[in-house]
């Protein structure tokens, strides 16, 4: 927590599962009450991994991010060699 409360920017990796889209809900959800206590808010962007454009799971979560989260996304993914 006191890492997250002195960092200016955060870099959230976010795995393209459905569970990695819960996880990172709670890691939304800390940061906010880091906001709050913070008199500066604390930037992020949330960068998609392990995609795999084979599986619908990472398609469908892909397109859930993008949804959810589409000016905190970075445009590049990091995919899953195949």
């Amino acid at each position: 927590m006191n890492a997250l409360a002195a960092c200016n920017h955060l870099i959230i990796p976010a795995q393209t599962e459905f569970l990695a889209l819960k996880g990172l809900e709670r890691m939304i959800r800390t940061i906010s009450m880091i906001n709050r206590a913070r008199k500066k808010k604390l930037a992020y962007t949330i960068i998609p991994t392990f995609y795999d454009r084979r599986t619908q799971a990472s398609v469908g979560c892909l397109r859930e991010l993008h949804k959810r989260y589409p000016d905190l996304l970075r445009p590049e993914i990091l995919f899953v060699p195949e």
